[in-house]
């Protein structure tokens, strides 16, 4: 809970993110699940701006890194879950 709460703080003070939409939904020591809803603006012309993809996946990597530095030897890999479809 501690990590979450840290990172929808982060989020809350930062404008670029706030504009994209960026939702922190869960996170934990060395992990985070966050969600970017889809928005018209982000489309170039028929799809998804690569700078949008990318904002998300280096967002993602900075608030692991923050919950939990890297040690020696040791890589940061960002997993693109799918969105689970209701029951």
């Amino acid at each position: 809970m501690k990590e979450l709460n840290l990172l929808r703080e982060l989020v809350s003070k930062q404008p670029y993110l706030q504009m994209l939409g960026l939702e922190v939904l869960d996170a934990g020591p060395g992990w985070t699940k966050e969600r970017l809803p889809f928005k018209p603006e982000f489309l170039q012309p028929y799809v998804l701006h690569g700078g949008v993809i990318y904002s998300l996946a280096d967002t993602l990597a900075a608030h692991v890194y923050l919950r939990r530095p890297l040690r020696k030897n040791e890589a940061l890999i960002v997993t693109p879950v799918p969105p689970q479809s209701p029951s």
